[in-house]
């Protein structure tokens, strides 16, 4: 968490953030959402129904295809053990706010899991960590009420701090901040019998990320689905 004298630098090199921040969106290039379909029935065995939601990283930006990205690598490792119903609502720039104001829009139907990234648009929005935290309680609350998911797998936000494409000090200022919103969110989660995390580890391995020095490659991607695999069958 952020202490006192991080909160006391961040206010004095304030200016200096919002800058790097603005030139970041400027220079960074901007990739686009793989091509592929986002909804399918596969597989064999007994049945699943899947619903990954979130941001850009849902939306598999950062690879050309959704068979590389994480709703094609999560299918295919589930099809080894079921006959699964999958579904992708993600778009890049999408905050939980967003992605609520979507889900609004989905006819009321039944999920057995709902896999969901999001945090980093959250992060990089400076919204407070409590505001967050009530989003993510709204957006469970709707996954209970209008999916009647039986698993909510939290994903966690990545270590901001390690994306190349970031400069000092706005990396290590979104790098504490994502820090505090994972901290929290897993602190929360904790008390939620039907709820996970997806935790892909504190370190970040640049080579394998996306030319943007912003999002996951295919090898960051398998990895993400393989370990959301083993949460979704962790407790039977």
């Amino acid at each position: 968490m952020m202490n006192i004298f991080s909160y006391l630098l961040f206010f004095f090199i304030s200016p200096v953030l919002f800058v790097q921040a603005w030139y970041v969106r400027k220079v960074t290039p901007k990739l686009p959402e793989p091509t592929g379909i986002r909804s399918g029935v596969s597989g064999k065995g007994e049945s699943m129904n899947l619903l990954i939601i979130g941001d850009s990283a849902a939306a598999g930006v950062g690879v050309d295809t959704q068979s590389q990205a994480l709703l094609g690598q999560t299918v295919a490792l589930l099809n080894e053990r079921a006959r699964v119903n999958w579904s992708l609502c993600a778009q890049s720039g999408f905050s939980t706010k967003d992605i609520l104001d979507r889900l609004k829009t989905i006819k009321k139907q039944d999920i057995d899991v709902v896999l969901i990234s999001l945090g980093v648009n959250d992060v990089t929005r400076f919204i407070r960590v409590k505001t967050w935290l009530k989003q993510q309680q709204a957006l469970l609350d709707f996954c209970r009420n209008e999916f009647s998911s039986r698993q909510v797998l939290f994903s966690l936000v990545p270590p901001m701090g390690d994306f190349p494409a970031l400069p000092q000090p706005l990396a290590w200022c979104l790098g504490l901040r994502s820090q505090a919103f994972n901290e929290c969110l897993a602190n929360w989660l904790s008390q939620e019998a039907d709820c996970q995390i997806v935790d892909l580890g504190t370190l970040l391995d640049a080579s394998q990320m996306a030319a943007d020095g912003f999002h996951p490659g295919e090898a960051i991607y398998h990895h993400w689905a393989k370990i959301a695999v083993e949460k979704m069958f962790s407790n039977q």
